[in-house]
């Protein structure tokens, strides 16, 4: 069955992975994904939060790794970045915090990490990238950064721009992925109440 209604497809080529915002069997161009963007979704009572890794120590291409003890000296940073849908540049929500883990906290990944939480906007294109987290199809996640190499092989993270939404073999950090999703009631003044 086909369906009209906009939605995150899982598409694979010759062992390439696309995963285009469809409407029917065709897919969208980003104009019409930014229309998307800017129209409310229909559920504003809803707050959808995410919890994801956004990097680890993991050894890349070409030999480096981050730096992640360069973001910053304390644990926790409450911040403010965009999350964005894949390479469309749509902002489709905000990473609220990133708290460094030592290393074996958190499964799959090497060494030490960054785990930030966020939130999903309340927009059409936030809705259908939330649809598609749910469903398995967006899971992967990747920085957006300005690095610097500070010593032979290791780069620091001197500014964190985005953060992409994509398949999980769209980063370039294999273990850098959605680890948690989860509702809670909206507030009419837009706070969430956060349960434990």
């Amino acid at each position: 069955m086909t369906t009209s209604a906009p939605r995150v497809v899982l598409l694979r080529d010759e062992g390439e992975v696309y995963t285009p915002v469809m409407a029917g069997a065709r897919v969208l161009e980003l104009a019409e994904l930014a229309a998307l963007a800017a129209a409310p979704g229909d559920r504003p009572d809803v707050a959808r939060w995410f919890c994801c890794v956004l990097l680890d120590e993991m050894e890349l291409e070409g030999g480096w790794r981050h730096d992640l003890a360069s973001l910053a000296t304390s644990r926790c940073r409450v911040t403010r970045l965009p999350l964005v849908l894949g390479d469309s540049g749509l902002r489709i929500g905000d990473v609220e915090t990133i708290v460094r883990h030592p290393p074996e906290a958190v499964p799959g990944v090497v060494g030490s990490c960054l785990v930030a939480t966020g939130r999903f906007g309340t927009t059409k294109l936030a809705e259908i990238a939330w649809t598609a987290v749910q469903a398995g199809i967006l899971r992967g996640v990747c920085i957006e950064l300005d690095a610097e190499e500070t010593e032979p092989g290791l780069r620091a993270l001197s500014t964190l721009r985005a953060v992409r939404l994509g398949d999980l073999e769209s980063g370039h950090v294999p273990g850098a992925r959605v680890l948690a999703s989860w509702e809670e009631p909206a507030f009419a003044e837009g706070r969430v109440a956060r349960g434990a």
